[in-house]
């Protein structure tokens, strides 16, 4: 990949993103990659972050992952899960116990308040003055 402008994270390496495994690009990206064999380049690939034209350099088979690799990254991720669930847990308790009324009649939509300026700038009150909030 050529670096551009905005390509800040491969300039210095003349855009070479070295390895990587499918799972680690956006999903276009990773498609256009891995559908060319060594030496080829691919036509452009828009992505969220642009265009790219990729040339593959060379491939190489991926390693398998033993359980020492990923053990800290799995324990990781299964304390998040369990403290997101705890979290939601709390926020739907929090919910059930509070006593929330609402009464859109109190506010209604399109109307002026007084002393509140619209949206250009002036007044949207009455024009008298002296509203209080």
């Amino acid at each position: 990949m050529l670096p551009g402008p905005k390509d800040s994270g491969t300039a210095s390496k003349g855009g070479d993103l070295e390895y990587f495994r499918r799972e680690e690009m956006l999903p276009e990206f990773a498609k256009a990659a891995f559908a060319l064999k060594p030496g080829e380049v691919s036509g452009a690939v828009k992505t969220p972050f642009g265009y790219h034209i990729i040339k593959l350099v060379d491939r190489k088979k991926g390693q398998p992952t033993t359980y020492e690799q990923v053990k800290e990254q799995l324990r990781r991720r299964l304390f998040d899960e369990r403290q997101n669930q705890r979290f939601q847990e709390w926020i739907k308790g929090l919910e059930s116990a509070a006593q929330i009324i609402r009464d859109d009649s109190l506010l209604p939509v399109g109307k002026p308040m007084p002393g509140i300026p619209g949206p250009s700038g002036a007044p949207a009150g009455d024009g008298k003055g002296g509203g209080k909030l």
